[in-house]
This record gives C-alpha cells, sequence and structure tokens, in this order.
C-alpha cells in the first residue's frame, strides 16, 4: 500500500511542475508577444519581426508557432520564420525585434547557421531569447557572446523559472527580474549603463575639428564632445596625419577608429554613415582682377572700340580740314580737347560751328569719364575687372584645383574640362588660380588673414555666387558601432536646437574679430583720401598729353608758315 501511495504522489508532483511549466511557457509567450507589439507602437513604418528557432527539441517549435500565430494577427508586422537549417541572406529586411527560441543553453547544436543571423543583426535590434534553464553559468556567457556581435539589447526569458535576465556591459552585469515587469525596466538605454570611462576618437584636421583658439574647438569636436559628456565619458581625440598619396577617407578608415569625426562625402550608402543634416555646397574660390599698369590704368577705361573710334574721328577731321581748308578754318580736334583757336569762331561758317560744338560737346562727356575713371584710381588701387561665372574663368583661362586627398575629381571634370588641376596638396600656398571649396570653408577663408595682399589691403581671393556641387556629407562609424543610433538622435536635436549653427557664428565672428585687427595694425592705408603717389601717375599723363597736344600743334603751326617764310627768303634774296 505504501508503494503505490509514493508512485501516486510522485507522479501528482510531475503533473503539477509539468502544467506549471506549461502555464509558465504560455504566459512567456503572451508576455513577449505584448513586449513585441509595445515596440512596434514606438516605431514608424513597417515593422520586421524575425522569429529564429535554434533548437532540434518539441517545445521550442511548439513556442515557435504559437508566437507566429499571436503576431501573425498585426497587420503591419512583417514575420520572418527561421528554422535551425537556414542561413541567412542579404535579401531579407533588417529586423526590428529578434525571438530567438532555444532550448537548454547547453544543447549540442550546430550554430554555424546562428552566427550569420548574429552577424546581420543591428545594434539597435531588441534581441529575446526563451529558453530552459538548467546551469546559471551559461547565463553571463551567452550574453557575452552575443556582446561579440554588438548585441547589448538583449532580453532573456526563462520558461521554467519565473525569472528574466537583461544585461550591463562594459563589464558585463547581470540584472534578474521576477515575473513579467513592465516593458519599459526592460527596454532601457544600455549605453547609459557603461562603465567606460575615456574612449580614443580619430580626427584630421579641416575646416570642422579646427581650434579657433582659447579653448574654442572646431564644431565638430564640439559635438562629439559633448555627446560623450552625455554617456559619463571622457574623450581622447588623436589627430590623423595622412601622408603620401593615400586619400583623406582612406587614411582615416585605416586608422580603424571607434567612430570619425570628419565629415566624408560618400557616393555609396552604407549603414555605417551617420548624414550630417545639412547640404554642403562647393562653390569656387576664385583670384579677384589683378593688378593695372601705368599703361593699362591709361588705356582701360575705354574699350578698345572707342579708342578706335576716337582715332578714326580725329583722322578724318583732319583730312577735311587739309582738304577743304575754306570750309574749316580751325583744327576742330584741338579745339575740341585744348580749347586752342587759329581762328575766332564768331568769324567763321556755319557748318564749321556746328562742326565745332559737336565735336567740343562728345570730347567733353569723353574727357568727363576719362577723369571719373583716373579720379577713381586715385582712391582706389586700380584692378581689372573680378570674374563673376564660371564662363569668366575659362575667358582668363583660369586653372580650378582640386584637392584629390579631400574629394574625388571626377564630378568636375566634365565641367571644367582642361581647366581643372588635380593635386594632393592641401597645404600649397595661394596663388592665381581658382579653387574648389565648401560653403563653410568659404566663410572662413574670406576673413582669412592670408587672403589679405600687404600691397593693395584688399582681398586676394572672393566666392564666385554659382554653385558647383550639393552633396550631403557623413559621419563614418564603425561596423555595428553601438553609438550610431543615439549620436543619429542626439545629432538631430543639436541641429534643430541651433546649436551647431550657433558654434559656427561664434567661430567666424571671432575670425572676424582677428581679420579686423590684423587690418589695423598692418595694413598701411593712409587716413588721407588722395596721397601724392596716387596722385603721381595721374600728373604724369596730363603733362604727356599736354605735351603731345603742344607738339601737335607746334608741328601745325610750322606746316602752315613754311610756305610763307620759304617764299619771303626767296623775295629777300632777289
Amino acid at each position: 500500500m505504501y508503494l503505490p501511495t509514493r508512485t501516486v504522489l510522485l507522479i501528482v508532483a510531475v503533473s503539477y511542475v509539468h502544467a506549471a511549466s506549461g502555464q509558465r511557457s504560455n504566459e512567456a509567450i503572451q508576455y513577449v508577444t505584448n513586449l513585441t507589439r509595445f515596440i512596434n507602437d514606438q516605431h514608424f513604418g513597417t515593422f520586421v519581426c524575425w522569429l529564429l528557432q535554434f533548437s532540434d527539441q518539441y517545445t521550442p517549435a511548439l513556442l515557435h508557432n504559437s508566437m507566429a500565430q499571436e503576431l501573425s494577427k498585426d497587420e503591419d508586422t512583417v514575420l520572418l520564420q527561421v528554422d535551425l537549417h537556414t542561413s541567412y541572406s542579404p535579401s531579407y529586411s533588417f529586423p526590428n525585434v529578434v525571438i530567438i527560441f532555444a532550448d537548454a543553453l547547453d544543447e549540442d547544436v550546430d550554430l554555424t547557421h546562428l552566427r550569420t543571423w548574429l552577424d546581420a543583426v543591428p545594434y539597435k535590434t531588441f534581441v529575446v531569447i526563451l529558453f530552459k534553464m538548467t546551469n546559471e553559468h551559461f547565463i553571463n556567457s551567452v550574453a557575452e557572446n552575443f556582446y561579440s556581435y554588438s548585441i547589448v539589447n538583449l532580453i532573456m526569458v526563462a520558461l521554467n523559472r519565473n525569472n528574466i535576465f537583461t544585461f550591463n556591459y562594459a563589464p558585463t552585469r547581470t540584472t534578474v527580474h521576477v515575473g513579467f515587469p513592465h516593458p519599459l525596466v526592460l527596454l532601457y538605454n544600455r549605453l547609459k549603463e557603461f562603465k567606460v570611462e575615456t574612449v580614443t576618437i580619430s580626427y584630421a584636421e579641416n575646416i570642422f575639428t579646427r581650434s579657433a583658439g582659447e579653448g574654442l574647438d572646431g564644431e565638430d569636436i564640439h559635438l562629439f564632445r559633448l555627446f560623450f559628456e552625455r554617456l559619463g565619458i571622457a574623450t581622447v581625440f588623436a589627430k590623423v596625419i595622412c601622408e603620401g598619396n593615400q586619400s583623406f577617407v582612406q587614411c582615416l578608415v585605416q586608422a580603424d577608429p571607434l567612430v570619425l569625426v570628419n565629415r566624408l562625402v560618400i557616393f555609396n550608402y552604407s549603414m555605417q554613415l551617420v548624414d550630417a543634416i545639412e547640404m554642403d555646397k562647393v562653390r569656387i574660390f576664385a583670384p579677384k582682377g589683378k593688378l593695372l599698369t601705368f599703361a593699362e590704368m591709361l588705356l582701360k577705361p575705354f574699350h578698345s572700340a572707342v579708342w578706335m573710334l576716337l582715332l578714326g574721328i580725329c583722322v578724318a577731321v583732319h583730312l577735311l580740314c587739309r582738304l577743304a581748308p575754306r570750309l574749316i578754318c580751325n583744327d576742330l580736334v584741338l579745339l575740341a580737347l585744348t580749347g586752342m583757336e587759329k581762328r575766332s569762331l564768331q568769324t567763321t561758317g556755319r557748318f564749321e560751328k556746328l562742326f565745332a560744338i559737336s565735336l567740343i560737346i562728345l570730347f567733353f562727356q569723353l574727357k568727363s569719364a576719362y577723369e571719373t575713371n583716373l579720379i577713381s584710381c586715385m582712391i582706389d588701387v586700380p584692378t581689372e575687372p573680378d570674374p563673376k561665372t564660371i564662363d569668366d574663368l575659362r575667358q582668363r583661362k583660369c586653372p580650378v584645383i582640386i584637392n584629390e586627398k579631400l574629394c574625388d575629381p571626377k564630378p568636375f571634370r566634365e565641367l571644367f574640362g582642361e581647366l581643372l588641376l588635380v593635386t594632393d596638396n592641401g597645404s600649397s600656398p595661394i596663388t592665381d588660380v581658382a579653387v574648389l571649396v565648401s560653403q563653410t570653408d568659404l566663410r572662413i577663408l574670406v576673413k582669412d588673414v592670408s587672403n589679405i595682399d600687404p600691397i593693395s589691403a584688399k582681398p586676394r581671393y572672393f566666392p564666385l555666387e554659382e554653385t558647383v556641387l550639393e552633396r550631403m556629407p557623413f559621419f563614418y562609424f564603425r561596423d555595428k558601432c553601438l553609438l550610431q543610433h543615439d549620436f543619429s538622435k542626439y545629432r538631430r536635436s543639436v541641429f534643430e536646437a541651433g546649436l551647431q549653427q550657433f558654434w559656427r557664428e561664434t567661430i567666424i565672428a571671432k575670425q572676424d574679430r582677428k581679420w579686423m585687427v590684423f587690418m589695423v595694425k598692418n595694413t598701411n592705408i593712409s587716413q588721407q583720401t588722395v596721397r601724392s603717389s596716387a596722385l603721381e601717375p595721374v600728373f604724369i599723363g596730363i603733362i604727356l598729353l599736354w605735351v603731345a597736344a603742344l607738339f601737335v600743334f607746334v608741328c601745325e603751326l610750322l606746316i602752315f608758315y613754311s610756305p610763307k617764310w620759304y617764299n619771303s627768303i626767296k623775295t629777300i634774296k632777289k
């Protein structure tokens, strides 16, 4: 009688445990289903859920089917069901949630296919493992193994214990939850729990990373420093020096950094990139017009066609005077220019009067315009007109330089053709060539002291109005970097708050102050409006013109009186 009683009690106990285990499994399935739907409510667009079965046992397969039936009721959820013998394919959509069905953690199964799926899981995806706990020591091992695949949002739900496990890393720490906590308890930001004191970030010096002095960092250095400070992590910025023929991107990527501070222009999109939100415009930093020589200053006020027209008028009037001396008694060109008369206009004919008045008005207007241009040369250093468009650069045959280390020259070859000069030296001195630079670079370079001509105290370069190319720069992160998703959200918040624009304007304002101080201290601009050195070429020009007019007048007198003198000498000799 005693033996059958023990058997009955054993059967009852086993049945109770089995019933309790079955009830726990059903509750776990319902809880994970609700957890998945909670994550779906926070997501916009199509929601992708992977259901991965990695066990040959009956229970995981049963749970797999039950979960699929529950989630298939949601119309906006796309399910991908996978068994132990299926490998990952790049054609599959990236998941928002991954649910793995396993038996005991020490089950002897081939994990070759599982590794291909774990490699494809994005770093921000939550991964839930449903398993049967047999040994607590295996739990940390599984967590560390998943961390090697950059999976930190790991939740392990025990099917035979009333426990749920979450993990914090660096170092690995396990949190045990009893029962079924609220989803927000499990779906927290793991990065804020990292116990990392410092992180090293690589960068190459450019306009966005260069310090403006006095503790004022470049705007991108400032951006990353504040981002890591929010996570309680100190930053160490390591400057990368690119040498040889390596491009800017190749040099930085070879440093194998956790994240690159520099903005990169990459035309092939990758999941490792975070866009900089604002488009970058490529414009031309063109040289201003060259200083005019003294001869050019005297000739440039009028176009060559105007000089030819004036020469034609002078020759025609002179021939008319020689061919019809009775019709025109005066030299009308000298009369219009200097006011010299051989014979008073009051005693000349009507035709000569009207012709003389017309020439006097014409030459007066031309002289006024010419003198105005000469006076402007006295006030300001005369230069050639600045180029306005790319066509102006083509007409002047002005080369356009692009640094191939910073930018791919291929998109610009069709536009500039033979004018495009490709160089790999970003520190070459400024010469009389145009340079392709970004919009932000221009705002800094325009007010840079190296752009000031010490002789004329004028900018040597200025930006053309035309935009050559618009492109989107990106920040590069290491594959499956845990910081990428948080940085993307932080970057957008900073941009919408206007902080990065404020940092940029602060740097530009500081650059403006340096420029003004330099202009005051180092330029030789006198407070006098007109200087003697500026008047000297004008007086020389006026004197030369008067000498030329006097020489012509003397020649005319000689030609006019030579026959009379010759006849007088003949008469005296007779």
